[in-house]
């Protein structure tokens, strides 16, 4: 019977694969929750359904989140660098004072109203110790514009994660290998992973800076780093590819997890769902 349905889609399809199982070690995380798909996702990006949405309802192994921070050294979840974009509100993130900012609400998807808000951290850590503590939160950290110095602001940072009950699951993302480096000096089990082409200089930095681990680009690769990376115990994650049917192009030979912009396309072809 199996032999009669592959000849059938060898002649539909021109071919016929089977899944393969090592896919199925390869974490999936929702990226802002169900992802930026301003075509398929039904919710904004980093809101608490788009987050439900993605564990609750298509039971991803966690979700990538971004995070800002204000002017008084307080962190709104949210991704640009101003309300405008995306809500009914105005002004810079890191200008504000969290009290400044009052209820923004996230812009409906394709309608002009506007519908869930924006939250901050301490509302995010409320929403994982209650239900998500057994699911992966990655918090990629933005840009950093506010008067404090950088030893400073990872300390900030620092005590803000005090606040989730399980740090198992937990990790850390940004663009600044300094920063890491700072909150790592604060408790060497903050997982913190660098966000770089993976290139010669971006893994330079992650070992330099005795990081756990890399977060890049599907499209700027190198597989021979990630073997090295691999080889030292490193977590090497991919982001960045809003054409789902091209998962099929690239090796994940070293590859732990992904960041997803279509679950149900992820689904398809990390678990054959």
């Amino acid at each position: 019977m199996r032999l009669q349905v592959c000849i059938i889609l060898i002649l539909a399809l021109g071919a016929c694969k089977e899944h393969n199982p090592d896919l199925n070690r390869v974490l999936i995380y929702g990226h802002g929750g169900t992802g930026f798909d301003g075509v398929n996702a039904q919710y904004a990006a980093n809101s608490v359904p788009s987050i439900r949405e993605a564990l609750d309802v298509y039971g991803l192994d966690g979700v990538e989140l971004d995070v800002r921070f204000t002017r008084d050294g307080d962190l709104l979840v949210y991704h640009d660098q101003f309300l405008e974009t995306s809500t009914q509100c105005k002004g810079e993130i890191s200008g504000l004072k969290l009290s400044d900012i009052g209820d923004c609400l996230y812009r409906k998807q394709f309608r002009n109203g506007y519908q869930h808000q924006v939250i901050t951290i301490d509302s995010l850590i409320s929403l994982v110790n209650t239900n998500y503590q057994d699911r992966y939160i990655s918090l990629n950290v933005h840009d950093f514009e506010i008067p404090f110095i950088l030893d400073s602001i990872a300390g900030l940072f620092h005590l803000k994660l005090q606040g989730f009950a399980s740090h198992e699951k937990l990790t850390i993302e940004c663009s600044d290998a300094n920063f890491l480096f700072f909150l790592k000096a604060r408790d060497l089990n903050h997982k913190c992973y660098l966000i770089s082409d993976i290139d010669t200089s971006g893994v330079k930095d992650v070992m330099r800076f005795k990081l756990d681990g890399i977060v890049g680009k599907f499209e700027k690769r190198d597989k021979v780093l990630e073997r090295q990376l691999s080889d030292s115990n490193k977590v090497v994650i991919l982001y960045g590819q809003k054409l789902p049917k091209n998962f099929t192009k690239y090796d994940y030979t070293y590859i732990d997890a992904v960041q997803v912009d279509n679950p149900i396309l992820a689904l398809k072809y990390f678990r054959n769902l």
